[in-house]
């Protein structure tokens, strides 16, 4: 009986297939990112305050559990001002409150977004040792393409590609470039 082949391994974000343990699921608080800008900041506060107590219903220890309660003083503090007629207050207040909430959400992110960086670093890393091992047969290629140019000036680099070997002629064409 032959034996089974191995399962495709699914792809999973950051780069880690086949070891989905490394990759945890952030819950992000998007409040920010959900504001309308066509509505004032009064209305903005009520989104924000229920926004914040909801994420820090959800886990008190998140990254962004800092930012979240200063949003939610920052929105007490504004509606103090609003009914002391401080509206330079409030402003200074509202504003305050949507830059903690930008704040929380980033905090909340970064995780992905280090998650991000490391696998791009990693995939770069892997890009420059495949193409330190396939310099040598760039080299040759290119050696060879020269050989049919010195003796026939007039092909392609397409038709120069096939002759060098016609099932990767694809690729080759990419890697060789006629001088002159």
């Amino acid at each position: 009986m032959a034996a089974k082949p191995a399962p495709k391994k699914k792809a999973t974000p950051g780069g880690v297939a086949g070891k989905p343990e490394r990759v945890k699921t952030v819950e992000i608080a998007e409040i920010g990112s959900r504001l309308d800008s066509s509505r004032w900041p009064l209305n903005w506060s009520a989104r924000i305050e229920s926004g914040a107590k909801a994420y820090l219903h959800i886990d008190p220890n998140r990254p962004g559990a800092k930012n979240l309660r200063k949003a939610l003083e920052c929105v007490a503090l504004m509606r103090k001002c609003i009914e002391a007629k401080d509206s330079s207050g409030a402003a200074w207040m509202a504003s305050a409150a949507v830059q903690a909430i930008w704040q929380a959400e980033v905090a909340d992110a970064r995780a992905m977004i280090d998650l991000g960086a490391r696998a791009v670093r990693g995939r770069e890393r892997a890009n420059v040792k495949k193409s330190r091992d396939a310099a040598p047969t760039h080299d040759q290629w290119q050696r060879q393409a020269n050989a049919y140019w010195e003796k026939r000036p007039n092909l392609t680099v397409r038709a120069v590609a096939r002759l060098i070997d016609a099932a990767r002629f694809e690729t080759i064409r990419r890697v060789i470039k006629k001088s002159g």
